[in-house]
């Protein structure tokens, strides 16, 4: 299951994959009211150019899923916000995208629903990503933590 939180990324195979960020640091923390490990964004008021150096390779089979999560903001600014989003491995294809995250907000879940085509899609990325367009939207300050991804198969009738 993506972000568990109870063992350190190794990076390889289908493990979370952290690559460095100038204006980010991004580790993986104790939680301090819960058991388990968040992933922890700390944005240093500055340009970060985060677009998918937070990433997990999965392989879902084609179907409808809820790709879901808890996430804790702490001041968090940017004009566009921080996102989760699930693309296609194989072209780059986005499936969909979690609402646009900033300021401040207690821990609390978050959803969005995507659909795996049968072809074209043998593997996905899920990861994290600054919403910005233009490199003067890269700036950003604030700590975000998420824990307890998760991308779950809907059963028919469900969506």
């Amino acid at each position: 299951r993506p972000g568990d939180g109870h063992r350190p990324p190794s990076g390889s195979g289908f493990d979370w994959r952290i690559g460095y960020v100038p204006g980010v640091e991004i580790a993986v923390v104790p939680r301090a009211t819960a058991t388990g490990n968040a992933l922890q964004v700390r944005f240093l008021d500055q340009r970060a150019p985060l677009w998918g150096q937070v990433a997990q390779l999965l392989v879902l089979a084609h179907g409808r899923y809820r790709v879901s999560g808890q996430a804790r903001l702490h001041d968090l600014q940017n004009d566009r916000g921080l996102q989760w989003m699930l693309s296609c491995a194989d072209n780059g294809r986005l499936l969909g995208a979690s609402a646009r995250l900033r300021g401040n907000m207690p821990w609390h879940g978050f959803a969005f629903d995507v659909q795996v085509p049968a072809q074209g899609c043998g593997a996905e990325w899920l990861s994290l990503r600054l919403a910005w367009r233009i490199p003067a939207e890269q700036w950003a300050d604030g700590r975000a933590e998420f824990t307890d991804l998760r991308a779950v198969r809907l059963a028919a009738g469900r969506y």
